[in-house]
């Protein structure tokens, strides 16, 4: 059963990567266009400090995903790449919860301005944070799903087993 765990783990590797990448590029443009010093905007309370915490969890989701392959690619199925592939996912996926919780209140509060005034000055500002709120939830139920996968190859039972 382990090997399966194992094929269905690194079957999550790729959409993990991907998401990983969009999130890190959405975080780079938004970074851009918020602290550009020639257009007065500003987000909501919760926008700098959910671009502050996504870049990071998308860099160690792919620092996840490179010991996941090297995990999956083992042949002599040694306890080092899958305590590593386990570990770095294991960090990745704490960081990744900080991150999801800012993207959830993100997208609670909405695109209300911090000054009492009723909207962002800039739209496309508004669906760059949407966007990476979106992208920052996903990668956090994908990553998840890599850390039950793990953990099951690891361990060789089921869920369902009682």
């Amino acid at each position: 059963m382990g090997g399966l765990m194992k094929a269905h783990a690194a079957v999550l590797l790729i959409p993990v990567l991907l998401l990983s990448i969009v999130t890190i590029g959405l975080t780079g443009y938004t970074y851009d266009t918020y602290f550009n010093p020639n257009k007065d905007l500003y987000g909501n309370d919760v926008s700098s400090t959910l671009m502050s915490y996504t870049g990071p969890a998308a860099t160690l989701a792919i620092a996840a995903v490179i010991a996941g392959v090297w995990y999956v690619i083992d042949k002599a199925e040694s306890w080092v790449s899958a305590a590593a592939a386990f570990s770095t996912a294991l960090v990745a996926w704490a960081f990744g919860l900080v991150a999801f919780g800012f993207a959830c209140k993100h997208a609670s509060v909405g695109n209300r301005a911090p000054f009492g005034s009723d909207y962002i000055s800039d739209y496309s500002l508004a669906g760059q944070l949407k966007g990476l709120s979106g992208v920052t939830i996903v990668l956090f139920i994908f990553e998840t799903a890599y850390v039950i996968l793990l953990k099951l190859a690891n361990d060789g039972s089921s869920v369902f087993a009682g």
